[in-house]
């Protein structure tokens, strides 16, 4: 990189005294210390491209054989890849088939591997999901992998299936503008994973103000997504999954997953297909459908907008909606706190 593109993937200065460089942008931003994605990096974005260009086949849909006793089945996601539905997927797998007597663990990242063997996962107390939140199991749900982490779970679980999923990175950006808008609802029944304050949907901003700030943040788990994405490539253990599929038909995509992860010759299939169906949103109650954040009446609106960010290549969409873009925005983007809770009275978490 030359200077000038350096200086203009600079930092924004922190009101608290951070000695990093700030540049003037066109872009509407929060002040900093307002807002936890509110800190606007410029950035030379001119990639382009997509998750599917950097995403190899799956090369091996199924092992053909059962999963042994001591397999360890993992569940990778990132932020808006399906982290909710893979929970309920890995606590089914865990109960199905240890007939009740085990439980899916969630460790949000992998921080390293304990010398008596454990993993290390960090504790989170700004979120409530359980008493097996922050350890690891036999069955487990990563909810913020990257490559580095990658391979410490092969580390930590040699005989190990795992599921990646992934996501059309627009999609992604339109359901976190979504979930943001339902976080800053007034009495919202959603308190978690916040990325952006109250600030920045209250008046005076448009909707590509607040597109660009929820796209800043998540640039970086899109970035994660594409760098798993490129590490698993010809790996026979690991089946990817866009989460789309199970949106199009729940039933195939759910039978491809079970299949590679227990076994196509698996005797309890036909049951443990029955019986997961349950978490078909198609198929659920309107009280059941609305605990999902996004409106998909109000999607194609919202993806229209990106689209058209997109197209006018703004530097700041393009940071999130490509897996280029992301690796072009990584500098800056790892440096923005990530995830915590903008709402009053509860204490931030920082990655």
């Amino acid at each position: 990189q030359d200077a000038s593109i350096r200086d203009r993937t600079s930092f924004p200065r922190s009101r608290l005294g951070s000695a990093l460089r700030h540049r003037p942008t066109a872009m509407r931003c929060l002040p900093v210390g307002l807002a936890l994605s509110a800190l606007c990096p410029a950035g030379a974005l001119r990639a382009a491209g997509s998750l599917s260009a950097a995403a190899a086949p799956d090369v091996d849909p199924t092992f053909g054989t059962d999963a042994g006793a001591g397999t360890k089945f993992l569940f990778l996601t990132h932020h808006k890849t399906g982290t909710n539905l893979m929970q309920q997927l890995c606590n089914f797998t865990a109960h199905f088939l240890s007939n009740g007597t085990e439980q899916c663990h969630w460790c949000y990242k992998v921080q390293g591997v304990l010398p008596d063997g454990g993993l290390k996962c960090p504790y989170d107390d700004c979120v409530e999901h359980g008493t097996f939140r922050g350890t690891a199991g036999r069955f487990t749900l990563i909810s913020a992998v990257d490559d580095v982490e990658l391979r410490r779970l092969e580390q930590w679980a040699p005989d190990y299936r795992a599921v990646h999923m992934i996501r059309d990175p627009v999609d992604m950006l339109v359901s976190d503008y979504q979930y943001e808008v339902r976080l800053h609802q007034k009495h919202s029944k959603f308190d978690w994973d916040a990325t952006t304050s109250q600030e920045l949907w209250g008046p005076g901003f448009t909707i590509q103000d607040r597109l660009r700030n929820v796209s800043g943040v998540l640039s970086h788990f899109v970035d994660h997504m594409c760098r798993v994405q490129s590490a698993i490539r010809g790996n026979p253990r690991v089946k990817t999954m866009n989460l789309q599929s199970f949106t199009d038909n729940f039933n195939a995509a759910a039978k491809q997953l079970f299949r590679f992860m227990v076994g196509s010759s698996y005797p309890g299939m036909d049951q443990l297909l029955k019986q997961v169906s349950r978490y078909d949103k198609s198929k659920q109650k309107n009280q059941e459908s609305q605990l999902h954040v996004s409106n998909s009446s109000a999607a194609p609106a919202i993806k229209s907008v990106v689209l058209e960010m997109v197209a006018a290549k703004d530097e700041m969409i393009l940071a999130s909606t490509s897996c280029p873009g992301a690796e072009v925005a990584r500098p800056w983007a790892r440096k923005l706190v990530h995830f915590g809770n903008a709402k009053r009275n509860v204490t931030r978490a920082s990655r």
